[in-house]
C-alpha cells in the first residue's frame, strides 16, 4: 500500500498538478517573450575594405584566377562565414575601389544587409583602371572613420582597415603619411594584403605602363627581376600595416574573419 499522502483541492485537483500546470503556462510565457527579445548591440566595428582598382589588377593571381576576381571571390567568403559568426551584428561594412580616382561603393552598412549580388571585384567599380593612386583615398577613409566615431562616440567603437593591393603605389609618399596619421587613432588597426602575380620559371614579362594601359614590347624583364620587384613592393607596402603580423601576402577569408573578429576584444580594453 503506497503511504505517500497527496493533498488535493476541494475539486479533486491534486496541487502538484496545478502547479505543474502552471509552471507551463509561465515558460510558455516566457519563451514567447524571449523570441521576440532584441538584443542590444554591444559592439560596433567598422570594416574598410580598400581595393586596388588599376589596370595591373586585370592580371593573373598566383592561384590563376585573375586579381580582381581573386578579391570578389575571398571577400564574399569572408562576408558569408561572418555572418555565421555570433558577433555578425557587431559589424558595420564600407568599401573602397581605387585607380586614377576612387570610388566609396555603399556608404558604411550593416553587415547583414550585404547581399551576395553586391560585387567586390574592383574592375566592376573602376570604370577606367588606370594608375595606383591611393592618397586621396585613404583621405576620405579617414574622413569616414572620423565621422564613425564621433557618431559612436558613446558606444564601443573600432576600425579595421584592410587593403588589398598588387604593387608599386604611385603616390607611396604621400599615402603612408596619411596612413601613419590614420594609425595614430588607437582604435584603428590597418592591415595590408599583398596580391602576388603569376610567376613561374618560365616567365618572361614587358613593362606594363597602367597609365596608357599599354605593352612596352622592347623592355623585356626577366623572371629574377620580376620577383625582386615584387619583393621590393611588398616591403614598403608591409610599412602600412599597423604591424607585420598584419601583412599577409595572400587573401585568405578565414585570416580576414580572426582579424575581424579580433579587433571586437581589442575595443573592450580600450574602454
Amino acid at each position: 500500500m503506497n503511504n505517500e499522502i497527496v493533498k488535493s483541492d476541494k475539486g479533486g485537483v491534486n496541487s502538484f498538478e496545478k502547479a505543474d500546470a502552471l509552471t507551463k503556462i509561465n515558460l510558455a510565457a516566457l519563451s514567447s517573450s524571449l523570441g521576440k527579445l532584441v538584443v542590444p548591440r554591444m559592439f560596433y566595428q567598422l570594416v574598410i575594405f580598400v581595393m586596388d582598382g588599376s589596370a595591373s589588377m586585370h592580371s593573373k593571381s598566383i592561384t590563376g584566377l585573375s586579381k580582381g576576381e581573386e578579391i570578389d571571390k575571398n571577400l564574399k567568403q569572408t562576408i558569408d562565414r561572418l555572418k555565421e559568426s555570433k558577433n555578425a551584428s557587431s559589424f558595420d561594412i564600407c568599401l573602397y575601389a581605387f585607380s586614377n580616382d576612387y570610388k566609396n561603393v555603399f556608404g558604411v552598412k550593416e553587415l547583414n544587409t550585404i547581399t551576395n549580388d553586391i560585387s567586390f571585384n574592383p574592375y566592376d567599380i573602376i570604370q577606367k583602371p588606370g594608375g595606383t593612386y591611393l592618397e586621396s583615398t585613404l583621405l576620405d577613409v579617414k574622413n569616414t572613420i572620423d565621422i564613425y566615431f564621433e557618431d559612436k562616440k558613446d558606444k564601443h567603437h573600432q576600425a579595421l582597415v584592410l587593403l588589398l593591393t598588387d604593387g608599386k603605389v604611385f603616390d607611396y609618399s604621400e599615402s603612408l603619411l596619411v596612413i601613419n596619421e590614420i594609425k595614430e587613432n588607437p582604435r584603428v588597426t590597418v592591415s595590408t594584403m599583398y596580391l602576388g602575380s603569376n610567376i613561374n620559371e618560365n616567365s618572361i614579362s614587358n613593362s606594363n605602363n597602367e597609365q596608357k594601359r599599354a605593352i612596352n614590347i622592347s623592355d623585356e624583364r626577366k623572371i629574377e627581376y620580376l620577383r625582386n620587384k615584387e619583393r621590393n613592393f611588398a616591403e614598403n607596402l608591409k610599412k602600412f600595416a599597423s604591424d607585420e603580423s598584419l601583412f599577409l601576402t595572400t587573401i585568405n577569408p578565414e585570416e580576414i574573419r580572426k582579424h575581424m573578429i579580433k579587433s571586437i576584444s581589442t575595443v573592450s580594453k580600450i574602454m
